[in-house]
């Protein structure tokens, strides 16, 4: 499988291959197809959120490649690699639950194997726990699999809003991975992007993170 192309992300000390995922998951020009068929390369281009039989389709293909995928690891490069297929954005971060309320990183677009000590990697994490504390009761930050929408203003810790520009694009959209009836978090999807998010955009990127809050439970 051919990897998509990184983004505007620098993180220090990533080693490690590409897993692969099911051949699903992929398109012919690395997951990425525009609307109108198009292909077009790793970025921010279109115009969001594709309701028609194109966007559906690719909507099958990925709930089918995240069903599919052979593990836990190559579900997680679907997530914020091939997600894009659907919906555009520069950045995406997959954070896993850590004990007591905080979030590990477990994958990025475009880095084989985040390093867990490098800035970028700590300042989402950090973000990640400012922005959707785990309650005690260890469910999501949403029980129904709601989305928010941040941006820098949003961060309550000066210096964490401050450095917002140097690892992320103005516009968040935070999606908890859940897997209903069971509303405990399966994980934490941020994805960013330089325009706002439109509320078909959100729309998709919910009911997507549902089925993948679902095949990372299976």
């Amino acid at each position: 499988m051919r990897r998509p192309r990184a983004p505007d992300l620098s993180l220090e000390g990533a080693t490690g291959s590409a897993p692969t995922a099911s051949p699903a998951a992929v398109s012919a020009n690395g997951g990425q197809v525009g609307a109108g068929g198009k292909a077009r390369s790793g970025g921010e281009a279109g115009t969001g959120a594709r309701p028609d039989a194109r966007g559906f389709a690719a909507f099958l293909e990925l709930e089918r490649a995240a069903r599919r995928a052979d593990s836990v690891r190559a579900l997680d490069w679907i997530v914020v690699n091939d997600t894009r297929r659907l919906v555009d954005y520069r950045q995406a971060v997959l954070l896993m639950p850590r004990g007591g309320r905080g979030w590990r990183v477990a994958a990025v677009a475009g880095v084989s194997s985040p390093d867990p000590d490098a800035p970028a990697t700590r300042w989402f994490a950090a973000s990640a726990a400012r922005l959707a504390p785990r309650p005690a009761a260890d469910r999501a930050p949403a029980a129904d699999g709601a989305s928010r929408l941040v941006t820098a203003a949003d961060l309550s810790d000066p210096a964490a809003a401050e450095s917002w520009g140097r690892w992320a694009a103005g516009h968040a959209l935070l999606c908890p991975l859940v897997a209903p009836p069971d509303s405990r978090p399966q994980g934490l999807l941020m994805l960013f992007r330089d325009r706002p998010w439109s509320e078909p955009d959100r729309v998709l990127v919910e009911r997507l993170a549902e089925a993948y809050g679902h095949a990372r439970r299976a």
